[in-house]
């Protein structure tokens, strides 16, 4: 259980150091930015929404490093037995307020329509996949051709 915990923080520290750097990214190239999404990363609620995705991240670690600690004695340790309150603050409220962060400040709300773009296909089938992936490549190659013609290229 030890060792679970100890990869889980490891993969948020990771996840936070990563997260981090995309979030530097994203506000230091202010001139080299896509100007479809320009005003989705510089509204309020992108800026929420990444202080809440670190804000949830810290809290499970926090959890997580806690469950260490508390397990690190054995089932019969001192802080497994004796600090329920302890327990109480740094267990489930910290699962609570990660909860409700990412609920609260969820991507299709705080990137303002720009989800749907990604085209996310969750719950197909299949074979169902392979046919979107399919028709979603020819209409691409499409309105590519389309935009080449109105440009005055010709397509063969």
């Amino acid at each position: 259980m030890i060792a679970g915990l100890l990869l889980q923080v490891v993969g948020l520290s990771l996840f936070l150091f990563v997260g981090g750097w995309f979030a530097l990214s994203v506000f230091r190239s202010k001139g080299n930015r896509n100007q479809k999404y320009y005003s989705v990363t510089t509204s309020f609620l992108f800026k929420a929404f990444l202080v809440g995705l670190f804000t949830a991240t810290i809290t499970i670690m926090v959890r997580s490093i806690y469950r260490c600690i508390e397990l690190w004695g054995g089932f019969s340790g001192a802080l497994f037995a004796d600090h329920e309150v302890t327990f109480m603050i740094l267990e489930p409220t910290m699962i609570i307020i990660a909860c409700l962060l990412l609920t609260g400040l969820h991507p299709a709300w705080c990137f303002q329509g720009t989800w749907h773009d990604a085209n996310f296909n969750f719950r197909t089938k299949k074979g169902e996949q392979l046919k979107n992936r399919d028709s979603t490549d020819t209409e691409s190659q499409m309105t590519e051709g389309f935009q080449m013609n109105t440009v005055g290229a010709t397509r063969n």
